[in-house]
């Protein structure tokens, strides 16, 4: 990302528009013009990481517990997660239409005796490639 200058997906185009706006050029050249901001990044980088870690051992008690929260409940939040985050990847109700049609089909497939990982990755099979 940073040595190309490229933009793989929209976060990394508003990362690289912030570095541009703060006078950075990103690519090759920008580890050695502007190596301290660099590894200044790579070191916060590294920061958040251990703070991801420390949260996340801190709160792996309080998280487990979702796991005793009844299926009639569990079920349609996630699938309310489910539908926002598909939305929400392209601004496109197709993708939601995709998405449960594509676990319908899982349903039926689960249910007809193909066992479970065969279906998951399945759905995820098309559901990277179904567009391309």
């Amino acid at each position: 990302m940073l040595t190309l200058g490229i933009p793989g997906d929209a976060v990394t185009a508003i990362m690289l528009g912030a570095l541009t706006l703060q006078g950075m050029q990103p690519g090759p050249l920008m580890f050695t013009d502007h190596g301290d901001m660099v590894y200044t990044l790579f070191v916060g980088m590294i920061f958040c990481y251990f703070m991801l870690l420390v949260l996340g051992l801190l709160s792996l008690k309080v998280i487990g517990n979702v796991v005793k929260i009844p299926g009639n409940i569990l079920t349609p939040m996630i699938l309310a997660l489910c539908v926002v985050g598909t939305y929400a990847l392209n601004n496109s109700l197709f993708d939601v239409g995709i998405m449960l049609i594509a676990g319908v089909v899982g349903y039926f497939m689960q249910k007809g005796g193909y066992p479970a990982c065969f279906t998951r990755s399945a759905g995820i099979d098309y559901g990277a490639n179904g567009g391309k």
